[in-house]
């Protein structure tokens, strides 16, 4: 009995090699990301959005690909369409999150969202790194930090919607 090699050419031909910058994701929420009773939003310190192992600070927020979050199906917060929110123990020694290339092996890329009482403020809570992303101030330059989750509301954030930029 001769087996056909057809059936598993087809499958390896179905899973082509897609580079990280292309790839298709799920994106199903596009939002600013502003620190709670302020006109401030999380973007890279970096002057340009693609710059890697960039953290975060607070600026004044715009409307522009600087400020411009997107949350994927795989609870991925990706700055510009491009680079990851993440907290990995480099990460988490430093408490500072940083911009890396999206993996999609969640670990700490995944973050929770966890709706606050009056349902406009959002804890935003990295399972890998035990921890919920905060601010060092609430000033423009202020960096944007991976603090330890409390009642209070130090570390909310408004996630105003943008999705017409779906």
């Amino acid at each position: 009995m001769e087996k056909s090699s057809e059936g598993s050419v087809g499958k390896h031909e179905s899973l082509r090699y897609e580079p990280w910058n292309r790839r298709s994701r799920n994106y199903v929420r596009a939002f600013t990301l502003r620190l709670r009773d302020t006109r401030l939003c999380a973007r890279s310190a970096a002057s340009d959005v693609t710059v890697k192992k960039s953290q975060l600070v607070l600026a004044p927020c715009l409307r522009g690909k600087d400020f411009l979050w997107y949350e994927t199906d795989k609870q991925e917060l990706v700055l510009s369409k491009l680079l990851c929110l993440d907290a990995t123990a480099k990460a988490k020694a430093n408490n500072a999150p940083r911009l890396m290339k999206c993996h999609e092996l969640r670990d700490g890329q995944e973050w929770k969202l966890r709706v606050g009482d009056d349902s406009t403020l959002v804890a935003i809570y990295n399972m890998a790194a035990g921890m919920c992303l905060g601010a060092e101030g609430s000033h423009a330059g202020a960096k944007v930090i991976l603090e330890l989750c409390s009642s209070d509301r130090s570390h909310m954030w408004q996630m105003n919607e943008m999705n017409d930029e779906l």
